[in-house]
């Protein structure tokens, strides 16, 4: 992926980077209001896919971690492609 630019020029809203099949992504810092979207989407995967993403977590822990990713201000950013 090739940074086009910061998005809106503000810091932490994020870049538009096009990415390898000429689609343009932003890759921003998580919000705390984007916790009920990563909730709902933790329900849509399968199982096998939320052993993958979270380490062999159940669902109910993947839960409390997409709860922690997203109020935890402890010095990690994490980024989420949209």
């Amino acid at each position: 992926m090739t940074a086009i630019e910061q998005a809106e020029g503000r810091p932490g809203a994020g870049w538009d980077v096009l990415a390898s099949d000429g689609s343009v992504v932003r890759i921003r810092p998580l919000r705390e209001e984007d916790e009920q979207a990563l909730d709902a989407m933790n329900q849509r995967v399968s199982d096998r896919s939320i052993y993958l993403r979270f380490f062999g977590m159940s669902r109910r822990l993947a839960d409390e971690h997409t709860h922690h990713l997203a109020t935890a201000h402890d010095g990690h950013v994490v980024l989420v492609a949209e």
